[in-house]
């Protein structure tokens, strides 16, 4: 038997389960860990920026030779930092978009 559009809606509205005991529901600002992503995304950007920058100095000061691969890797590393901004922007404006209701 077909379910009517307002029973419908009276399903889809209802939660699908009831909490765990001692669990209080937040819906209006759920519990997330976005300071932690920041600081993950930070320390790596920094970590991965001294690493390429380390292996082009070991490359042209110390040993002298460059090769296709080392402007690939810096090339690389450079999309990689912009894909990180871009990802740290990202969230960023989805936080400022949840604080105003937006």
């Amino acid at each position: 038997m077909p379910l009517t559009a307002q029973q419908r809606e009276k399903i889809l509205d209802s939660p699908a389960a009831r909490p765990p005991p001692g669990v209080t529901p937040n819906f209006e600002h759920p519990i997330n860990h976005k300071e932690i992503a920041y600081g993950m995304l930070a320390f790596y950007l920094i970590l991965v920026n001294i690493s390429v920058g380390i292996r082009l100095y070991t490359k042209w000061k110390i040993m002298r030779k460059v090769v296709m691969e080392d402007s690939k890797s810096l090339m690389i590393e450079g999309i990689m930092d912009n894909m990180l901004i871009d990802f740290k922007v990202m969230l960023f404006l989805s936080w400022v978009s949840q604080s105003n209701g937006i």
